[in-house]
């Protein structure tokens, strides 16, 4: 599918989700269903947490960094992520009740599924996401991503705050989070977004193979609605 076809209603921006995440979450999803106590669905809603932060720090911060700069990168977002989301995790979900667990176990669930490679977190593209993802995805499908770099840099800014939006403010906004954890959150991401803005409009400044890369790095993100089972059934049968 090229990078211009998968931009359709339903479609999602999709990450990979790292076999600790999963079993992180089989284990929350199984204390649950087994009735464990609060503090062993604490212990696991911890886990999961902290592991789903990491995976959302791999394959998304620290991808766009490697995009950006053509090499390993963005080691200090990512620090300003994971400070901010472990103290929330550790201090939010030690007081968490047993169905704000379930809501987190829930959402998890929810955002993560099987991809072309391999498990996948992922989103839906919002029309106001999808109005600003399509002139990138176009230049990358046609090799001319370096004559685009504006539209380019300004779909990896929107995508930036999307998915910081969908993948940690919204799990994170399911913990009963107190005035500091909520202070925590609020400078954490917006030191984290700064800095990453910044990087993305430098590193688009400078070179227009970081466009090719960015443009690359959007395009492999996006992928369509899966099928609804009567679609699918349709398919197969015909």
């Amino acid at each position: 599918m090229s990078p211009s076809a998968a931009l359709t209603p339903g479609s999602r921006f999709v990450i990979p989700a790292p076999a600790a995440l999963e079993t992180a979450m089989q284990a929350l999803t199984e204390a649950r269903r087994d009735g464990a106590g609060l503090d062993l669905l604490r212990l696991r809603a911890t886990a999961a947490g902290h592991a789903w932060i990491e995976a959302v720090l791999d394959g998304f911060i620290l991808a766009m960094a490697r995009a950006l700069r053509g090499g390993p990168s963005g080691q200090r977002t990512a620090a300003l992520v994971r400070g901010a989301g472990d103290r929330v995790i550790d201090g939010a979900v030690r007081r968490a009740r047993a169905e704000q667990i379930a809501a987190l176990d829930t959402y998890l669930a929810s955002h993560v599924g099987p991809g072309a490679e391999g498990a996948v977190i992922g989103y839906p593209v919002s029309a106001r996401l999808a109005a600003t993802l399509a002139p990138a995805l176009a230049a990358a499908g046609s090799g001319r991503a370096g004559e685009h770099v504006a539209e380019i840099a300004a779909a990896m800014h929107a995508t930036a705050d999307e998915t910081l939006r969908e993948l940690l403010d919204v799990p994170l906004g399911l913990l009963e989070l107190g005035a500091v954890l909520r202070a925590t959150v609020a400078i954490g991401r917006s030191a984290a977004l700064g800095r990453a803005h910044g990087d993305i409009d430098r590193a688009l400044a400078r070179s227009t193979e970081a466009a090719g890369r960015v443009a690359e790095f959007l395009a492999r993100g996006v992928v369509a609605a899966p099928p609804t089972p009567a679609a699918a059934a349709g398919a197969a049968g015909g």
